[in-house]
């Protein structure tokens, strides 16, 4: 189950594209991708397996001045989403 205390990091195989202020996230086992804007790009940046999705959360919201728990809810909803499309794995952590 995913929650802030979860690890997470891009998925073995998959590619990561820079295109201009968006980064697009290429999972070709799947056949599935994503484009993430700015925001999204600088969360699967941060996403190295070892730092919680709490402190993710936590820097991010200082860097972009939001309140912290939007910034966790919105971190939640697209680790979701990138788990559900095999773009990220759990880590062990």
């Amino acid at each position: 189950m995913l929650t802030l205390d979860s690890r997470v990091q891009p998925a073995p195989g998959v590619v990561v594209r820079e295109s201009g202020d968006e980064l697009v996230v290429v999972a070709p086992a799947q056949g599935k991708y994503l484009v993430l804007n700015r925001t999204g790009a600088a969360v699967f940046r941060h996403m190295n397996g070892e730092t919680p999705l709490r402190d993710i959360a936590g820097a991010l919201s200082q860097d972009f001045q939001a309140p912290v728990d939007r910034v966790q809810a919105d971190i939640l909803h697209l680790a979701a989403q990138l788990l559900e499309r095999g773009m990220i794995v759990l880590t062990e952590g």
